[in-house]
């Protein structure tokens, strides 16, 4: 029994050597986890000790391997790869932490004067607003050491200022936040990685001060080109989201059509992702290849086919520094530069090694993506359509018959459909962790909206491009703008579905590491025992099921407060902290546009001082006059002070649970550069 064991073992184990490169990325993954996991910064000096430990180990077993030709080695020589990798992940880490080091704002600054160049310009909510951020800042009566090397500042009237000018603004600045609720996504941190260590607003107009032209200007202008003679050509309500999708410039869209666009799960299409990245690189290659094979002397004598690879490459990499580089674009930039590749060594352009590859490139260089939702669903998503690509390429049957125009039709639709049904699955835990939905109606607005994209929007897109430098874009411009109206239709249309939307409370972590493993084990390995990898996403369901959300949460300034009830929520405040009230109610499953008021609801009994609220045996009291607070602390079981709480009342978000009376902050236990 022990022989047929072994064998057993022996035989899983070659049968998934080939596939052995696509943990690398898993493991460079869990290092920078474990980085980012750790209380206090760790010591370089450790942390290349390990490392160079781990290369020691692999250049030993490398050496002993080549005697030694058995299962058992190869085994150990794959675990110390896998702690090289390991430990690459967490290095790359610790030096992108130092490289983008910023000092972080300590204290809210009421108002004070801020100047600086711009070097990033969005549309805000209106046309007259506009979000800037600025380098080379000084900041009145904070000291060179304590500013922050860019900050955020959004301007209602920004007039004519553009990208490169040195402006002044009378503004209000403040540390950017934390997380907002216990194991909620750190704000603070995803500024730190951006240099950005204060974000403001402006009390009056900025004042531009000088001109400059800047590195990258040429793009940054582009954008900002693009912007402009969209907005001047179109009065619609769908002029900001035709510019995001042309620019990657997301700010000036409205809130409702973000909510439609994401309930309708057609947000990806918004997101300059991997299906844009590879419609420019393919209308591209199509095109010249077609336009070559118009000439049969060069048809017949040069790889037409292979020579396309490279303008389809450069259009890929043009449009992706135009719309800004963002993490899904970097990653189907890299995906599709190793595909032209594969196609012009006559290799599969379709591999899962080919993720890999672009996972672990992405990951060494911006480690702190790991913890982005883009980076999580885009390549979720592309691991698992290639996967079934290579499954379906591996099994299908040879055709009998070539496809009439009528059979190919139905068959793009297969496609669109499968790969939609396939991508929803991917992305679903990752969805449900992140914003505790996902969408059941966007198998169908997929279906619509994905078409109309790849042989409408795209491609008139590229045509904009192409013409507007010599003011020959009108039509095309008009035509895109028609399509993205059509697909916001679609996009209201599905967000509207009765049950379109499945809304739950958190997800703990752990059922998110339940679901990517599992994932991970589908994915890779190789034969039967891939099954196996069900288990563990099946199991992910039993901490959802047994995971209670606080019942009050409080953010770091008092300013707001919201109780969960079987009802639904009610706040102190709603006129302000819009934000924090729309992703609470995402916390805990609920619709964000309903909520009730402290001292309108029959829930809670208020005076002046202070509003109570009596559940499971417990009395709590917010308290909105800190004067009687001490009398408050008396007669109530946990006390909550509002509007401006003590400083050493200061530990950011909190979280309270009244049926054991548990009590937890959102402030991450932690003394890392994001935190100080």
């Amino acid at each position: 029994m022990l022989h047929g064991n072994m064998h057993f073992l022996g035989e899983f184990y070659y049968k998934q050597r080939p596939n052995a490169f696509l943990w690398a990325p898993v493991f460079v993954g869990l290092g920078i986890a474990l980085y980012f996991a750790l209380p206090l910064e760790p010591v370089y000096i450790l942390s290349i000790s390990i490392s160079v430990f781990a290369f020691a180990l692999v250049a030993t077993l490398a050496a002993y391997f080549q005697k030694e030709q058995n299962a058992k080695w190869d085994v150990i020589w794959l675990l110390a790869l896998a702690l090289l990798w390991a430990s690459a992940g967490f290095i790359a880490s610790q030096y992108r932490t130092d490289s983008v080091s910023t000092p972080m704002l300590q204290r809210d600054i009421r108002i004070t004067e801020v100047s600086g160049r711009v070097i990033d310009f969005d549309y805000g909510e209106t046309e007259e607003s506009a979000i800037l951020v600025l380098d080379l800042v000084t900041i009145e009566k904070l000291k060179p050491e304590e500013t922050p090397r860019k900050i955020r500042l959004t301007a209602k009237q920004a007039g004519t200022v553009k990208v490169g000018d040195t402006i002044t603004a009378l503004a209000g600045l403040h540390p950017p936040s934390g997380p907002l609720y216990p194991g909620g996504y750190d704000f603070r941190r995803h500024f730190y990685f951006k240099g950005i260590g204060a974000i403001g607003f402006s009390f009056k107009p900025p004042v531009i001060t000088a001109s400059t032209t800047i590195q990258n200007g040429f793009f940054e202008g582009a954008r900002n080109h693009i912007s402009k003679r969209v907005h001047d050509l179109l009065k619609s309500t769908y002029a900001s989201i035709t510019v995001a999708f042309m620019t990657g410039e997301r700010a000036g869209m409205e809130e409702s059509d973000w909510k439609a666009l994401r309930e309708s799960g057609l947000a990806h299409l918004m997101a300059i992702s991997g299906m844009n990245i590879g419609l420019v690189a393919g209308i591209v290659f199509y095109l010249v290849r077609f336009m070559l094979a118009l000439f049969p002397p060069l048809a017949l004598n040069l790889p037409i086919k292979k020579i396309a690879c490279v303008p389809a490459f450069i259009a890929a990499a043009l449009y992706t520094f135009l719309v800004n580089t963002p993490i899904p674009a970097e990653r189907a930039l890299i995906m599709t530069g190793f595909a032209l590749l594969a196609i012009m060594l006559d290799r599969n352009p379709f591999s899962l090694r080919m993720v890999a590859i672009a996972a672990v490139i992405v990951l060494l260089t911006t480690p702190e993506a790991l913890l982005g939702t883009s980076f999580q669903m885009s390549f979720a998503a592309v691991m698992v359509l290639i996967a079934y690509i290579e499954y379906w390429q591996t099994h299908k049957k040879p055709r009998q018959t070539q496809p009439n125009f009528f059979a190919k039709f139905i068959i793009a639709l297969f496609w669109i459909l499968i790969t939609s049904l396939l991508a929803t699955a991917a992305t679903a835990p990752f969805s449900l962790y992140n914003f505790q939905q996902f969408s059941v109606s966007g198998i169908i607005a997929n279906l619509l909206a994905i078409p109309l994209s790849s042989f409408v929007t795209m491609p008139f897109t590229l045509l904009t491009y192409l013409t507007m430098p010599i003011g020959g874009d009108r039509p095309f411009i008009l035509i895109t703008h028609w399509s993205i109206e059509t697909m916001m239709a679609i996009a209201h249309w599905a967000a509207n579905w009765p049950y379109g939307v499945v809304r739950t409370h958190a997800w703990p972590t752990l059922s998110l590491v339940l679901f990517v493993g599992g994932g991970l084990w589908l994915v890779i390995i190789a034969g039967r025992a891939r099954l196996l990898g069900f288990v563990p996403v099946a199991l992910a369901i039993i901490p959802f099921m047994l995971y209670q959300p606080p019942d009050i949460l409080v953010d770091a300034e008092g300013k707001l407060a919201a109780i969960k009830t079987e009802q639904g929520m009610i706040v102190n405040n709603g006129r302000t902290e819009s934000f924090t009230r729309k992703l609470w109610s995402q916390y805990w499953g609920l619709d964000e546009t309903e909520f009730d008021i402290f001292k309108k609801s029959d829930a809670l009994k208020c005076d002046a001082q202070a509003c109570r609220y009596k559940a499971e045996g417990k009395t709590v009291s917010f308290v909105s006059d800190l004067t009687v607070l001490p009398e408050e602390k008396a007669g109530a079981d946990i006390a909550v002070p509002l509007n401006k709480r003590p400083p050493q009342w200061y530990s950011g978000a909190w979280a309270i649970w009244l049926k054991d009376g548990q009590q937890e902050y959102a402030f991450p236990a932690q003394t890392r550069p994001w935190t100080r």
